[in-house]
């Protein structure tokens, strides 16, 4: 908060506070005296945060002024002499650092026999006769292990202190739970306990605070010795910390039994006495009542809470804000992971909206159709319309989304939709399309899904991507959320991994789910409709017929006329009468022809009879079109839009409108120029330059998500044809159109380097890339040209070598523009020398095979350490170049070399050789060479121990066989996971587990990290189908854990994850739920500790004991208030009192 300080119209707050900083005297005050006293009894009071006067009179008193050591007790003790001890209890406002020890002192030497005061009296000969006179103790939820909310204390004392300037004391100190104070105390007092009589009383109600529950202060395992039966008496009280020991007579609750608890203690006294000694003897009860960390409201007069009420109120907040903030972040977690994992296909369903115009609907023949309605309402429902290119495919699904998300069936409705670009090389697999569904099921204003939560710790915490499995598995059982699911692809000929992609599709018909239903539109190519007709049946292919399309065209016509691109001739029946006939006339069922011939229309027509003229003339076919349009750009124009299109044709992802501009500044031939340069003051002024140049063979599109334009070919069609042979011979000698992915990547590899010669100044400075926008795209993607442009591109090659051969700061300016060792991470213009590796191992990690061996010709160590790989030849296993890994070995690279590097964000320190690095990496080709080149298969390592380990975590099939078929130990222990088994476990790869059991590794191998394979699973996966097939193969349910921080048991691991369903299936199969091992002691305890409330409650119902003692927290119930897990701790309350 920004200030404590109370307003200086609070004249009374201000007097408070002043008066409250003034310590409190100790005092020894007889409330009752009797001339012929035969015993003592001694008050005394707990700690006050705000330092009132009375407090020590106010713990003992209850409404109505009754204070019950005075008014009520004596009548039924007369000969009891009663004191009331006062002392300095403040926390807040207290000068001195007196401790609980000094008070203790205090009281003793006015005849006190609190409990650290006869601590004392054991090594202190002048306080030996109250020892010895002492007879027996009664507390009232004193908390010998300390309490529960002296943190929530230690903040009130800290913001009153703060409004005083009032310096700190230790009694919070003591007090702390568990704290070594607290239990220092607690440990000397036990040497002297068995002396006495102890009469030990627990609340059973919780404190409330302005309307806060706050639970139980003192917990009943805090509040007594657990002596046996006969030196303590342990009763609970049907009252709250404060209530315990306020009566308001003798009628009150709990009173009567308190009173005889304590009259029958002074009557074994008194005759202990006369039969010990025959002598008159004076013996003394402590009253001891600890009351910490809580301001009882009651206590407070309408001053002080004027005063302190809005700290408390501010105290609540934070502590409501407290208990949802683990969970806040955790989702602000893996929501930022999630948004960089999935792309945005909202971006290619904004465009295709575009293109609809605003005054008409197309696809109503299939909206409205009964195939429509029939898919929408059935169960397990599969549609796939094709047609040929450019019939509105990508424009008719965006309307079915539109359709779909205006008329929802249910609340619990999921559209999920994804449209495959050629453009955008990045997310043309079906990986990403995964993972965009799953963020589009996830609801950013709910809780993050379980499914999510578990796909997110099995990537741990986005270290590694999901494998395949595992998205299908989170996919799957997010569906499983929602009442209703509908899926929509686009484009599957645009899909860069087309069987994966059916494979997919495959999975998801053989999920069986009722509340789905799948809709695809494509081309029907023959990959496409082979893989579809093994789940979609022949009458739900429904071909996108050519008189359907042509009356959409029909109605994207007329309103083209009336308000649109045509709008100039609305009103002239004869040209709208022209117009339309001819085009549709001549669609044969194609959008994008129409599109493009209205395009040209609106260019050369001003009259009807340039209509007249210019409509016979239209290009009939696609090809036609575009070479016309191409054909019509002339002068400096058509260089431009030949590197345009060229670009547009091979980015390795979408360009952004800058960067587009900035291409234009390239000045000479990339294709035969020996140099670039670069001149700003060719860039254009305004994105329309570059549509004007290139008409509509492009388009731009616009990212609401980022507030950014991009641009791309308009349409894949358009690609194909600048790739085909038919644009080969142009009109004359200059036309430069027909494109080709090898010498165009050439040349756009080549443009990027020579941007970057731009950079040789160190340091590098920020304003130096700020008007630079191409900077990041070639730092990033000028390997990927380079690697696909041919082998023998001398001038390519002559860059590279200056680049990595020669002394400039350009190297340096790269990797810290782009560092290809952690893609993700983002420019850092001031990275020292220091962080960055070898020319050698930057060439090696981008798979550049010439500079490669140029690099090695000229002298370079082939196996000199650095990078995030380690050296040359792990960096090239590490991005799976095997041409650059078998050139290395060639040259004599050492398959065995250990490296001991520390990753770029230093979090480890790590050893490893090639084999592991290629293991990790999954490439079963490069381990083969590995392996023939002589490298060792039970080769030792630091992350890993071994290559069948890491392969086994990353869950790699064909590598993990082939290390087993070459000799891999399968048992060997050692490393992040012990073994290959558990990796697999812990990873939830069911696959690989299959694979290792199968062959032979034992399922009981007890590690000294992680246990066995069984615990590491059942902490790992819900309802983890590896449970099993690991109990399956043998598994002992009752294993305990070897390392001492692990769980001790596969049930305590469940518990603690709060997988109930891994928790159920070990208690089926005969797991102990009381089981007692490992750092928690029991499963219940676990549980607690890590707020698995699911798991605690289905642990108690199968006859878990709540009291267990034992384990790092002592017992369930404090491990819930120790990792303040409310919820499990009001849970464990409620059970206790109702179950004991």
């Amino acid at each position: 908060m920004a200030s404590l300080n109370p307003p200086t119209t609070h004249g009374c707050a201000d007097h408070y506070l002043k008066s409250a900083s003034q310590p409190v005297k100790e005092f020894l005050e007889i409330l009752n005296d009797p001339v012929d006293a035969n015993l003592d009894i001694v008050f005394i009071h707990g700690l006050d945060p705000l330092n009132t006067l009375d407090h020590a009179t106010k713990t003992w008193t209850a409404e109505g002024g009754i204070m019950w050591p005075r008014d009520l007790l004596p009548t039924k003790l007369p000969r009891a002499r009663i004191l009331l001890f006062g002392y300095n209890a403040n926390v807040a406002f207290d000068p001195s650092t007196q401790g609980i020890r000094d008070h203790a002192s205090s009281l003793l030497a006015r005849m006190n026999l609190k409990r650290q005061a006869l601590m004392i009296a054991r090594d202190t000969k002048r306080y030996t006769p109250i020892r010895n006179a002492t007879w027996g103790l009664v507390f009232f939820g004193t908390p010998h292990h300390g309490g529960n909310l002296v943190s929530l204390g230690s903040f009130v004392a800290t913001a009153v202190r703060s409004i005083s300037g009032a310096s700190k004391n230790s009694i919070l100190k003591t007090l702390e739970k568990d704290g070594y104070m607290a239990e220092e105390l607690l440990q000397d007092f036990r040497a002297e306990v068995e002396r006495y009589q102890i009469l030990s009383f627990f609340e059973t109600k919780g404190m409330k605070l302005l309307k806060r529950d706050l639970g139980l202060i003192v917990e009943k395992t805090s509040a007594v010795f657990n002596l046996s039966l006969d030196r303590e008496e342990i009763l609970g009280l049907n009252a709250n910390h404060s209530d315990l020991c306020k009566f308001h007579s003798r009628e009150a609750e709990n009173y009567e039994m308190v009173e005889g608890m304590i009259c029958e203690r002074a009557k074994g006294a008194v005759l202990a006495a006369e039969e010990a000694t025959r002598q008159a003897a004076r013996r003394r009860i402590a009253v001891d009542q600890i009351q910490i960390s809580i301001i009882n409201v009651k206590d407070i007069t309408d001053v002080v809470q004027t005063a302190v009420k809005p700290i408390i109120d501010r105290l609540i907040e934070d502590a409501n804000q407290h208990e949802n903030e683990n969970t806040l972040r955790r989702n602000h977690q893996i929501r930022n992971w999630l948004s960089v994992s999935s792309p945005n296909p909202s971006l290619n369903y904004d465009k295709a909206r575009a293109k609809c115009h605003p005054t008409i609907k197309t696809g109503l023949w299939f909206l409205e159709s009964q195939a429509f309605l029939n898919w929408k309402e059935s169960s397990k429902s599969w549609l796939w319309l094709y047609g040929i290119p450019g019939c509105g495919k990508t424009v008719l699904n965006s309307h079915i989304k539109s359709s779909l998300d205006e008329g929802k069936v249910c609340d619990r409705q999921a559209v999920l939709y994804y449209y495959f670009d050629f453009s955008d090389d990045a997310n043309r697999t079906a990986e990403r399309m995964i993972m965009s569904f799953i963020e589009q099921l996830d609801d950013p204003l709910q809780e993050v899904s379980p499914a999510l939560h578990e796909l997110f710790v099995l990537t741990k915490e986005g270290q590694r991507q999901p494998n395949w499995t595992q998205m299908l598995s989170a996919l799957r059982s997010m569906l499983q959320e929602f009442d209703e699911n509908f899926i929509l692809l686009d484009a599957l000929e645009e899909c860069r991994d087309i069987k994966l992609l059916l494979d997919f599709i495959r999975s998801v018909k053989s999920w069986n789910l009722e509340n789905l239903h799948f809709l695809i539109t494509s081309r029907k190519e023959e990959p496409i409709e082979k893989g579809l007709m093994r789940v979609i049946t022949t009458e739900a292919m429904i071909h996108i017929q050519e008189d359907n399309v042509d009356k959409d065209i029909r109605l994207l016509i007329q309103a083209e006329l009336e308000d649109g691109r045509l709008e100039n001739w609305a009103g002239n029946a004869t040209a709208l009468e022209l117009i339309e006939e001819y085009l549709i006339s001549k669609a044969c069922g194609m959008f994008r022809l129409v599109d493009c011939q209205l395009d040209i229309l609106n260019d050369e027509c001003s009259s009807v009879a340039d209509l007249r003229r210019a409509l016979p003339a239209l290009p009939p076919t696609l090809d036609d079109t575009y070479y016309r349009i191409l054909s019509s750009i002339r002068g400096a124009k058509r260089n431009k839009a030949y590197r345009i299109l060229r670009w547009l044709a091979y980015s390795r992802r979408q360009l952004l409108e800058t960067e587009v501009l900035d291409v234009l500044t390239i000045q000479g031939n990339e294709d035969v120029d020996d140099k670039l340069h670069f001149d700003i003051e060719e860039r254009p002024e305004k994105t329309e330059n570059i549509i004007g140049i290139c008409s509509s063979l492009i388009t731009s599109i616009y990212d609401t998500k980022t507030n950014t334009n991009y641009f791309k070919l308009a349409h894949l069609t358009v690609q194909e044809y600048l790739e085909s042979g038919r644009i080969a011979v142009g009109p004359g000698p200059e036309w430069p159109y027909g494109i080709c992915p090898i010498s165009s990547n050439m040349a756009i590899a080549r443009v990027c380097l020579g941007y970057l010669f731009q950079f040789d100044r160190d340091p590098l400075l920020e304003d130096t890339t700020k008007n630079r926008p191409l900077a990041r795209y070639a730092a990033e993607y000028w390997t990927s040209h380079a690697r696909a442009a041919s082998k023998d591109a001398e001038l390519l090659n002559r860059q590279m070598e200056y680049l990595f051969l020669e002394k400039h700061n350009v190297l340096i300016n790269w990797i810290r523009l782009f560092n290809p060792d952690i893609p993700r991470e983002k420019s850092r213009i001031t990275k020292s020398r220091d962080e960055i590796s070898t020319p050698l191992y930057y060439a090696a990690l981008s798979g550049l095979n010439i500079p490669v061996s140029k690099l090695i010709k000229v002298g370079a160590q082939i196996d000199a350490p650095g990078g995030f790989a380690g050296n040359a030849l792990q960096a090239a296993c590490s991005a799976k170049f095997e041409d650059t890994v078998n050139l290395l070995l060639d040259l004599q690279a050492n398959v065995n070399a250990r490296v001991r590097n520390v990753n770029a964000l230093g979090i480890y320190d790590n050893e490893h050789d090639a084999l592991h690095v290629a293991a990790y990496a999954g490439n079963s080709r490069i381990v083969e060479r590995l392996l023939d080149a002589g490298a060792n298969v039970n080769s030792q390592g630091s992350l890993f121990d071994n290559a069948l380990e890491a392969a086994s975590y990353q869950g790699h099939d064909d590598t993990v066989e082939l290390l087993l078929n070459r000799g891999a130990d399968i048992e060997k222990v050692g490393g992040r996971f012990d073994t290959a088994l558990i990796a697999a476990s812990w990873s939830g790869l069911d696959r690989i587990v299959k694979i290792l059991l199968r062959r032979g590794a034992n399922p009981n191998t007890n590690a000294p990290k992680f246990g066995t394979a069984l615990q590491a699973t059942s902490n790992e996966r819900e309802n983890s189908p590896i449970i099993d097939m690991l109990l399956a193969a043998g598994a002992d349910v009752h294993a305990v854990a070897g390392g001492p921080q692990w769980f001790g048991t596969a049930l305590q691991a469940a518990a603690a994850s709060n997988y109930a369903g891994n928790v159920q299936k070990l208690i089926d199969k005969g797991a102990d739920v009381n089981q007692r091992a490992g750092k928690y002691e029991t499963a219940l305890q676990a549980a607690a500790a890590k707020g698995g409330l699911e798991s605690a409650k289905l642990l108690l119902q199968n006859g878990a004991d709540i009291k267990i003692e034992g384990g790092f927290h002592r017992n369930a119930m404090k491990a819930a208030k120790d990792q303040k897990r409310w919820a499990t701790l009001h849970f464990l309350t409620n059970w206790e009192r109702e179950n004991t």
